[in-house]
């Protein structure tokens, strides 16, 4: 069985997110490869705008609407259900980011930072899974599950293919939180994996160009210039998992550029932690907030307390 399985969230800019999602499906040649697509479309208010003529001329699509929200459970259970009696390869994806804009959860006001970084990593996704499908396919003949940023088994960003044969032996998947099916594809299992890149940083709040991705040794023959790094809290609650906390930040701008000249400019490899600086808010998730000039570019790299940062400019 050739399957793609999609789940939509239908809160915020869905329609517009399923609209180019689908192009991009049956623009890169994935649509005419699958067997079929379940698709599960989640509306809490039961209306399900522009959902039907999204999909109404697609034969190859079972669409389930429920006012039901269990998360991803809709599309997981269902791919477990076919690999049960079925093989093949599978590729699940969702609308990511249409629920998370916010710079508080529970209130309505915008982070664009946190927009313009889902957005980049939403298209880094669909780049390689959806754009670059066929590696993909060829990639699960030597492994078990394939994509972009896999860190203890989670697929950053929940989007995964998959051999239908190694779903099959996961337990039949239970109706958890948003974490448990983020995790479910190989908890307490070790996969054998294709990671087709990886990100040592944290895109949501990165600002950064698709070319860093796209194209090999894109740093080589660059300026590199260190503008400004600050460690500590953002201001911005990043999802669920995490209060919200004001932003308390210390300046650390010395230490990554004593870093960076130790390596002749050529690299860059910083741990975010508090021997940076100290701990400027005790017992609260931080984060090192990296600006860099790249010839022209300003990008920002966004980095997890606990996390490496190790950029190779001249390679």
């Amino acid at each position: 069985m050739k399957l793609i399985v999609y789940h939509i969230f239908c809160v915020g800019d869905y329609i517009d997110v399923v609209n180019r999602q689908i192009s991009r499906l049956i623009s890169s040649g994935l649509y005419d490869w699958a067997d079929v697509i379940e698709v599960s479309c989640v509306d809490p208010q039961d209306n399900y705008f522009g959902i039907d003529e999204v999909f109404e001329n697609l034969n190859k699509v079972n669409l389930l609407k429920t006012d039901r929200n269990h998360y991803e459970w809709w599309g997981i259970n269902k791919i477990w259900e076919l690999s049960q009696n079925n093989e093949g390869q599978v590729l699940y994806f969702h609308t990511k980011g249409v629920s998370n804009k916010y710079l508080k959860k529970d209130e309505n006001e915008i982070s664009e930072l946190k927009i313009n970084g889902i957005k980049w990593w939403v298209e880094s996704l669909e780049y390689f899974l959806i754009d670059n499908w066929t590696d993909c396919v060829n990639a699960l003949d030597t492994n078990d599950n394939c994509g972009v940023t896999c860190i203890n088994g989670w697929w950053w960003g929940n989007f995964w293919w998959s051999n239908l044969s190694w779903v099959k032996n996961n337990p039949k998947p239970a109706q958890g939180d948003r974490w448990y099916f983020e995790n479910w594809l190989n908890h307490a299992r070790q996969p054998k994996i294709k990671e087709f890149h990886h990100f040592t940083f944290n895109p949501y709040f990165s600002i950064l160009p698709d070319d860093i991705y796209r194209t090999n040794n894109w740093f080589k023959d660059k300026e590199i210039d260190i503008l400004s790094a600050e460690y500590g809290t953002l201001g911005i609650q990043q999802d669920e998992g995490q209060p919200y906390v004001d932003k308390i930040t210390v300046d650390v701008t010395q230490q990554v550029i004593n870093n960076f000249l130790s390596n002749d400019k050529k690299s860059l490899f910083i741990s975010a932690n508090n021997e940076l600086n100290g701990d400027p808010i005790f017992g609260h998730r931080k984060f090192l907030l990296l600006r860099l000039k790249v010839d022209d570019q300003i990008l920002q790299f966004c980095i997890n307390e606990g996390m490496n940062l190790n950029l190779k400019f001249d390679e």
